[in-house]
């Protein structure tokens, strides 16, 4: 046989094809290239994939502000109603991945979106949900160093006192 006689890469692909459909060796050994396995490759990578946010999220950032606003007491306009329908676009999206968290505050958000509208006083219940909600979704600000103090002279004399 050819393969046999020349040591290249077909006869090496005959040996694995040999070694994989060898009954003795133990099923973990084999590659299971089914279309279940797949899936279940694609199902893990899925579950341990995240999206991570953007940064600014100009849109729920705009939407916050008029949400303290309305808290305020100011009525909404109906040219503010597209910023909460851009937030709303937002949360939908969070809504995918946890939607107990995120879809009574994104009902809450289109009910402050149509007062808005309509130029009502904004619902007094839906502002807190939508606003905790909201803040959820910003990402959390990166901790800062506290700045180093330099030793007082007490402190140093007290440690040269110690080094002698």
């Amino acid at each position: 046989m050819l393969t046999e006689a020349c040591p290249g890469p077909a006869s090496r692909v005959a040996e694995e094809a040999r070694a994989l459909s060898d009954p003795r060796l133990p099923s973990t050994s084999r590659r299971d290239y089914s279309p279940v396995w797949s899936i279940r490759v694609r199902r893990r990578r899925r579950a341990t994939s995240t999206v991570p946010a953007p940064a600014a999220q100009p849109a729920v950032r705009g939407a916050l502000r008029w949400l303290a606003a309305a808290e305020a007491g100011q009525a909404g306009r109906p040219a503010e109603a597209t910023t909460l329908d851009q937030a709303g676009q937002v949360l939908a999206q969070a809504a995918l991945q946890k939607p107990g968290i995120y879809l009574p505050a994104l009902r809450a958000l289109r009910t402050l979106a149509t007062d808005a509208r309509a130029g009502r006083t904004p619902c007094a219940g839906c502002l807190p949900v939508a606003e905790r909600a909201l803040a959820d979704l910003l990402p959390s600000p990166t901790p800062t160093a506290a700045p180093a103090v330099a030793p007082n002279r007490l402190a140093r004399r007290y440690f040269q006192e110690l080094g002698q």
